[in-house]
Formats: structure tokens, sequence, C-alpha cells
């Protein structure tokens, strides 16, 4: 601070610490990696009451005095505008990234239901092979019955049929063996 020659008031003065910071080696480094997306409050607010609202804080009036000022200015500009910005999107961003974990999650549970219905599909499939397998078997058991029924029947009938021929063989027998003894030969 600096008292203003003949007013006693007192004014800031930056020469000396501009100066400085304009002769670091690593300033322009320092600006180009300026953590932009989180600012201080105090600090853009400090930076909006001294300089946004200055008349004097323009970069074409700056120009006259110092180029690289004009750019710092400009600089000061753009990283005010980006902060308004910044603090309208963090916000958004924030709740993205939220949605966006949500939707892994629910990804991820959507890939494990997939995964288990490719598993019962595959079972039903096998299930439903087997079922057709033993839907043939049944279907050719069910026909090899109901061709031993027709045999069992028509060798019914065949007993039935010799049935009477038995009598009748008996009887031959009998009369074959009484006559036997007179038989020539």
């Amino acid at each position: 601070m600096v008292t203003e020659s003949g007013t006693g008031k007192k004014i800031e003065d930056y020469w000396g610490p501009s100066k400085r910071v304009l002769g670091d080696m690593k300033f322009l480094e320092g600006l180009l990696n300026f953590d932009k997306d989180y600012i201080p409050l105090p600090n853009i607010t400090k930076i909006r009451q001294k300089f946004i609202g200055n008349p004097d804080f323009d970069p074409d009036k700056i120009k006259t005095a110092s180029t690289a000022c004009e750019g710092l200015c400009k600089w000061v500009l753009a990283i005010e505008k980006y902060d308004i910005v910044a603090r309208v999107v963090s916000p958004k961003r924030d709740a993205l990234k939220k949605a966006e974990a949500e939707y892994n999650i629910a990804m991820t549970a959507l890939e494990k239901k997939r995964a288990q219905l490719a598993e019962v599909q595959a079972r039903l499939t096998k299930l439903q092979d087997t079922l057709s397998t033993t839907k043939e078997k049944k279907q050719k058991l069910e026909n090899d019955v109901l061709l031993c029924s027709k045999k069992l029947e028509r060798a019914e009938q065949i007993i039935g049929g010799l049935g009477g021929e038995k009598g009748r063989w008996k009887q031959m027998a009998v009369d074959m063996g009484k006559a036997y003894p007179f038989l020539t030969g």
C-alpha cells in the first residue's frame, strides 16, 4: 500500500508483486495448468468486486499500457466467465456421474440376468430335446405294444382254431395206438 501524494489516501500498488510474478519462469506454465474447475469462491468474488466491474479493466485500454497485461486481462475475464458456466455445469456434471454409476450398476445387473436367462434357455433346450427323445421312445413302445397285442390276438385265434384240432389229434393218436400192432410193415 502506498499513500497517494497530497491526499493521505492509501492506494494499492501492484507493481512490485507484479514484477516478481511476471519474472517467474514457470508463470506461463502455471496459467496453462491452472485448475479452473475449482476456483475458491473468495478468490473469484474478489476478482468480480475489484476487476470485472472496473471500467479500466478492459483489454483494449490495458493494451496501450502493456500487451502482456492485455493477455492477462483477457485470461482473467475468460476465467471469470468460465467460473460462471462451471458453477452451473458442475451440479449437472455431478448428476451425470451419479447417473452413469447407477447406469453401470443397472447394466451389471442386466448382464447377470442375461447370463441367467441364457443358462435357463440352455436348460430348457436340453429338456425339450429330452422330451422329444422320450416322446419318440413312448411312441415306439406304444407301436410295439399295439403290434404285440395284434400278434397275441392272432395267436389266440390260432390257438382257438387249433383247440378243436386238439381233441381230434388226441383221438387220432389213440386210434393209431390201437391200430399200431396191426400194421404191417
